[in-house]
């Protein structure tokens, strides 16, 4: 994900296999609240990440099951330590919202839902 500049940016990633993949990246403007921008802003700077490289490692990880929690659980990326830094972040940014929080977010003065 490449942050700001607008664009389209190419690079090789290395797998652990012999080959080279290639990756396309793209700009995507998205919509958050506020308080999860400053604590994600804050973990990236703690992982010595840009927002996109963290966003993008959730992402990954959230795609991955927890083998027999198909559907209920997904890996996570921290490390107890790490965890403990994001729940001062939480803490310090306001941010009280649990995994079911964003079911009942309302947007206010922003975009609608699109059907497409």
């Amino acid at each position: 994900m490449s942050e700001g500049g607008g664009g389209e940016r190419a690079c090789a990633t290395r797998r652990s296999g012999s080959y080279d993949i290639s990756n396309r990246y793209i700009d995507a403007t998205t919509s958050n609240k506020k308080r999860i921008v400053k604590v994600l802003k804050g973990l990236a700077e703690y992982s010595n990440m840009t927002l996109g490289q963290l966003l993008e490692k959730i992402v990954l990880h959230s795609f991955e099951p927890e083998p027999g929690q198909e559907g209920e659980w997904c890996a996570s990326p921290y490390s107890r330590r790490t965890l403990g830094v994001l729940a001062d972040l939480k803490r310090i940014y306001g941010l009280d919202d649990d995994v079911h929080a964003s079911r009942h977010y309302a947007e206010v003065d922003g975009p609608h839902d699109d059907p497409d």
